[in-house]
């Protein structure tokens, strides 16, 4: 198993057993008496403030983690008469520690605080010596924050007051960073600090020396070796952009991937290519003579690479997750040769474009391809049966996708003309068609299948998915629907977006697929939709470009065909229209047509009882009453229940009940003062009221938009006056100009 490390977390309260003489002084200070004795003896306990806990992770970090030196720290430990958070000592050098968090703070700056920890390290300086007898050389001083941003005038205050800040991003990725590589991780912050990183045991001299291939790269050279893994991990350092350092290029490792990689070297399993590292000057190649030849038509030579024997002294470029994959693996591992392209430059921008041209410009392997090799390496696991069920749709000739699927080595056409492709297909069976998927239904085993039980589930998924495709391109054949097919249902996307409904479809009939109740059930209302949206194909094509955008689609399809087939993905629509629900933008129109229903209602009820009649244009009244009659919505905290028919009201018709010269006059003048006001601000959020009901995601600005109009609709429905006045004389569409 992936070795996996941990820390002790830090006490939440002080506890002390203390005699009945000292209770006094105890409670004094904010402590509570357990009504229990112990051995005679009273329980006294005290909760630690956030502050507190803070400064105790620092010296779990220091102490357990990290193994420092010297680690000492808390309220009873001081230096030349001064309390110190955190004391810990690196090689030769020691490390004196100021923790501050938010709520320590309080309502002073961060300026005093560094003022203050500059008065303490004038003062103590001198004793550090006579503390620790000499051990250490160097001595930094570092204030560690929580919950505070330092500014740019206070970093430059800290830098000419000699302190070191480190952030509260900083901090947590050194504690990142021990969970990753271990007790190494200090060697990282003892570089970073500025110092350097001592020797590394096992070997002689200053080098270690390794036979390599040379050649010349750029301005530099490039060195081709063997590196067993374990000295590698010590000689390695990633330069990780959390550092703050100018040159750092990379981002931080993620700690799941690495448990995953030394989980697939604990299987035996290796990777077959190399470790990218950057070398600085201190390394030294010799050429040796061989037989045939020194040095190669292309000056390539054959000698000894000779590297700094120090911890962290090279830079890893690229392969860093392959390699600290074997610092969570077992030990025995750690004698693993790995391959390592090592290059030499004059200076790190080469390494960090070397960086960039590795992670942007190299082709990664196709996809399609990978899928391809799962059906031949891995048969008898669920993505085998999913690459098989696949290529069987797209070669069979009965199949109704034949030839319609591209897949590397078998198709006939070349790949742009495919608009399904094989890895599209096998991830979109993959998120919906296996068990234990949230949203899934179970057609293909998790675990691994062997024959007959491969076999038969292979065949089972294939006639289900043959025969349900059939049914929905015979149910846009027969509505003469047909676009559906060539411009949807056969694409990438859209068949994702199908997928899903064959899901809620195999729920409902409990995982059967018997042709003809599916067509007597679903045909009738899915054959309506197509009908209906047979002229919106092009934009649902280009909306499901993206998970999200997927499963709104997917999401209109099924409700859609709810209404019509009672108790069809009931769960499914639940959980949709809670996460719809709990979204910004929803509760905050929800609100306002809450608001502005019960404000048209009260002021025209107070003039006639039968307002509705009297008081609603007709262009309002009628369409209002149809919706109610269909009972349409896009709202889902409306559907399934009976409202009053002003609730079906479109949004840019409120503004046509308010403006209706009686109406005005009567009622609404004394709450919206000006008509030009109601009317810009109504136009302004149709537009985003129609996205938000639709499930298009809005911009920044728009939501900038929703929140202000709310707002100042809601205050001037509660006869409060609007924060924000706008300019009524601007035309529509054009840039927000709002006066304070």
């Amino acid at each position: 198993m992936p070795i996996r490390l941990s820390l002790p977390k830090p006490k939440k309260e002080w506890r002390y057993i203390v005699p009945e003489r000292e209770i006094a002084k105890y409670t004094a200070k904010g402590f509570s008496v357990a009504p229990h004795k112990r051995h005679g003896k009273y329980v006294v306990t005290k909760r630690k403030p956030e502050w507190e806990k803070f400064e105790d992770e620092v010296l779990i970090l220091f102490r357990d983690g990290l193994k420092l030196s010297e680690v000492e720290g808390g309220a009873a430990f001081h230096i030349a008469g001064y309390q110190i958070d955190a004391v810990g000592g690196i090689e030769d050098t020691l490390l004196i520690v100021e923790c501050k968090s938010k709520q320590e703070l309080g309502k002073k700056s961060l300026r005093s605080a560094l003022r203050t920890f500059w008065v303490k390290r004038r003062e103590i300086s001198g004793s550090l010596k006579r503390s620790y007898h000499g051990r250490f050389r160097r001595t930094k001083f570092i204030l560690v924050l929580r919950g505070i941003t330092p500014s740019e005038r206070d970093l430059l205050y800290a830098k000419k007051k000699k302190i070191i800040v480190w952030s509260e991003s900083y901090f947590d990725s050194i504690r990142s960073l021990y969970f990753t590589i271990g007790e190494r991780a200090k060697y990282y912050i003892l570089k970073e600090l500025g110092g350097k990183p001592p020797l590394i045991p096992g070997g002689k001299g200053r080098y270690f020396t390794f036979p390599a291939m040379a050649a010349p790269a750029g301005d530099g050279h490039i060195y081709c070796l063997l590196i067993p893994s374990g000295l590698l991990l010590d000689i390695a350092y990633v330069l990780r952009i959390e550092s703050g350092q100018k040159k750092a290029y990379q981002r931080f490792l993620d700690k799941n991937r690495l448990l995953k990689i030394a989980k697939f070297l604990e299987d035996g399993k290796s990777f077959k290519n190399s470790i990218v590292l950057a070398l600085d000057n201190r390394a030294k190649f010799s050429a040796k003579r061989i037989r045939w030849r020194n040095v190669g038509s292309n000056g390539s030579q054959i000698g000894l690479l000779k590297i700094p024997r120090q911890y962290a002294s090279a830079w890893v470029i690229d392969g860093q997750h392959r390699l600290y994959g074997f610092a969570r693996a077992k030990r025995d591992l750690h004698k693993t040769l790995l391959p390592v392209v090592a290059l030499q430059t004059r200076n790190g921008t080469e390494d960090a474009e070397t960086f960039i041209d590795i992670n942007k410009n190299q082709k990664p392997v196709d996809p399609n391809l990978l899928w391809a090799l799962f059906g031949q390496l891995y048969r008898n696991q669920n993505r085998g049966v999913i690459s098989d069920l696949v290529r069987n749709l797209a070669i069979g000739k009965r199949s109704i996708l034949y030839n319609k699927i591209y897949v590397p080595g078998e198709s006939k056409h070349p790949r742009r003309e495919y608009r399904i492709f094989h890895s599209n297909l096998c991830e979109t069976i993959s998120d919906h068609l296996v068990s234990e998927k949230r949203n899934g239904f179970e057609l293909i085993t998790a675990g691994d299948l062997y024959d007959p039980k491969r076999a038969e589930v292979l065949t089972h998924a294939l006639h289900v998915i043959s025969a349900y495709l059939t049914f929905i391109c015979d149910v846009a054949e027969k509505n003469s629907a047909r676009r559906w097919i060539k411009y949807f249902f056969f694409t990438n996307n859209g068949l994702n977006v199908m997928i899903r409904l064959l899901v809620q479809i195999l729920r409902y009939t409990h995982g059967k697929f018997d042709r003809k109740i599916i067509r007597e059930t679903f045909g009738t209302p899915l054959g309506e939709y197509l009908v209906s949206h047979e002229g919106e194909i092009d934009e649902l094509r280009r909306k499901t470009s993206s998970e999200g955008t997927r499963d709104v689609v997917a999401y209109d399809f099924i409700r859609f065909l709810a209404q019509h087939v009672k108790g069809l993905a009931e769960s499914y629509l639940r959980q949709h229209q809670k996460e719809r629900e709990d979204q910004e933008p929803y509760k905050l129109l929800r609100q306002l047509e809450e608001s502005l229903r019960g404000c048209i209602s009260d002021s025209l009820s107070a003039i006639s009882n039968n307002w509705w009649k009297e008081r609603i244009p007709p262009d309002v009244k009628d369409p209002a009453q149809e919706r109610k009659e269909k009972d349409e919505s896009p709202w889902p905290w409306m559907e399934g229940k009976q409202y009053p028919a002003y609730f079906y009201m479109n949004f840019s018709e409120y503004s046509k009940v308010i403006v209706k010269r009686d109406n005005w006059r009567e009622a609404f003048a004394p709450i919206f003062r000006h008509k030009e006001w109601v009317d810009v601000i109504f136009t302004e959020l149709e537009p985003i009221r129609n996205a938000v009901a639709h499930s298009r995601d809005l911009s920044e600005r728009q939501l900038t938009v929703l929140r202000l109009y709310s707002d100042d609709l809601a205050r001037a429905i509660s006869g409060s006056k609007p924060k924000l006045e706008v300019q009524v004389s601007r035309e529509v569409g054009a840039p927000l100009l709002v006066e304070a």
